[in-house]
């Protein structure tokens, strides 16, 4: 986890319910469900200060930095993160007994349903699991949120074949045609390398969130490698190709943890104040991510990774 000091006094929820009543927080406006056929190449919008890309075959605009809820900040800061133009949220019914769903939900019926795309998960542990049962836990992520429908539905930490079995699929096809969701994913752990193909393959899945890390835990009695492309040593680029190829959606998760090091940074530690947006950096200079799903849970946080779009040099945006 990141170790930043907290910040002191900043403004919190009063003040942000007051902007958007008076419809000062103009980024909270809907985003575009497409890109016109002029901007489809620039491959990244502006609003604000923040930038969005489109999410796959979704066609759902997420914020460069999107919000990670293991945990999620307290509601002060939470508003004002939104605020500054960050629009997703990743959560899961496992994430602090079910209290980051609850949040998320206090967040919808504060500012509105649709100014925040919400992507929770269910967890498929052991054998002692069903369609009924997969159906039951959504159905309580549901309550929490305090919404009808969740943007995207994610099988939490999936293995390769709980992505195809019946069980699974039977769940989706039920929720999708109560209304319950609107896209369906999941979040990959570990062997990305069967995993993300397998998901990939099969054609069942909108979006994947894959760790994505310059670093990486090893033993210390073990050499740390240091490689210029880590991502083309470890088969992870043919896997966002594959994944681009088939539009299917990229949400890089665990970002910002620190262990042995695996990829020379060096270039893109030019006009950042730390490492954390080095590696920020790293991820966003791949056009087929979409977005960072990070914590952020104080304020130099907050400023240091939302700082982060804006050094990303390649191509050109499109504002609206």
């Amino acid at each position: 986890m990141k170790k930043h000091k907290n910040n002191l006094s900043q403004p919190g929820r009063r003040e942000f319910i007051k902007k958007l009543v008076f419809g000062a927080v103009s980024i909270l406006a809907p985003l575009p469900k497409s890109f016109s056929k002029g901007q489809k190449e620039t491959h990244r919008l502006k609003k604000g200060q923040m930038y969005y890309r489109r999410l796959g075959r979704t066609e759902l605009y997420i914020s460069e930095i999107s919000l990670g809820g293991s945990p999620l900040p307290d509601q002060s800061l939470l508003y004002q993160i939104i605020e500054r133009g960050v629009n997703y949220i990743d959560t899961s019914c496992a994430y602090s007994n079910g209290n980051s769903e609850r949040q998320v939900g206090r967040l919808f019926k504060e500012i509105g349903r649709d100014k925040v795309y919400v992507g929770t998960k269910f967890k498929l542990d052991g054998k002692n699991w069903s369609e009924e049962s997969i159906i039951k836990s959504v159905d309580k992520s549901l309550g929490r949120l305090q919404t009808d429908y969740i943007d995207v539905l994610l099988i939490h930490g999936a293995e390769e074949e709980q992505l195809t079995d019946e069980r699974v699929l039977g769940a989706f096809e039920k929720l999708k045609g109560q209304g319950k969701y609107r896209f369906k994913g999941l979040s990959c752990h570990s062997d990305h390398n069967r995993i993300v193909k397998k998901a990939v393959e099969c054609s069942h899945y909108d979006m994947v969130m894959l760790g994505y890390n310059v670093f990486d835990i090893q033993d210390a009695e073990k050499e740390i490698k240091v490689y210029d492309d880590y991502l083309g040593e470890s088969g992870i680029s043919h896997l966002l190709t594959l994944a681009s190829s088939k539009d299917v959606g990229i949400i890089a998760m665990k970002t910002l943890k620190v262990g042995g090091r695996r990829q020379n940074l060096e270039k893109y530690k030019a006009g950042t104040s730390s490492i954390y947006q080095a590696m920020l950096k790293w991820v966003l200079e791949n056009r087929i991510v979409t977005s960072v799903a990070t914590e952020i849970l104080n304020y130099q946080q907050m400023q240091e990774d939302l700082a982060a779009v804006s050094m990303i040099l390649w191509g050109h945006s499109s504002s609206f």
